[in-house]
C-alpha cells in the first residue's frame, strides 16, 4: 500500500508537471486521482517514463564527461612522460660530457 501510495505521489509530482503547467497544477493532479483511480496507475507510468528519460540523459552525460576527463588525464600523462625523458636525455649528455672532460667514459 505505501509503495502505490509512494508511486502516485511520483507520478502526480513528475508527471502533472508536463500535463498541468501553471499554478494550479497539483490541485489539478490531486483532484484527477482521487475522483478517478484510474488516473494514478496512469501518472504513475508517466513519471517511471520520465524517471526512465531523465537517467538516460544523466547517465549519457555523466560517461561522456567521464571520456572528457580521461582523455584529458592520458594526454596529460603523456605531456608528462615526454617532458621526463627530455629531462633524462638531457641529463645524460650532461653527465657524458662531465664524464669526458676528466678522462672517463
Amino acid at each position: 500500500m505505501g509503495e502505490a501510495v509512494f508511486a502516485s505521489f511520483l507520478g502526480i509530482t513528475f508527471g502533472c508537471f508536463i500535463l498541468y503547467p501553471g499554478r494550479s497544477w497539483m490541485c489539478q493532479a490531486a483532484r484527477d486521482v482521487i475522483q478517478n483511480p484510474v488516473a494514478a496507475p496512469l501518472y504513475t507510468l508517466l513519471a517511471c517514463a520520465i524517471w526512465l528519460c531523465a537517467g538516460g540523459v544523466l547517465l549519457w552525460a555523466v560517461r561522456r564527461s567521464l571520456l572528457v576527463v580521461w582523455r584529458v588525464a592520458r594526454a596529460i600523462a603523456y605531456f608528462v612522460e615526454d617532458v621526463a625523458y627530455l629531462i633524462a636525455a638531457r641529463f645524460e649528455r650532461v653527465r657524458e660530457a662531465i664524464g669526458s672532460i676528466g678522462g672517463r667514459r
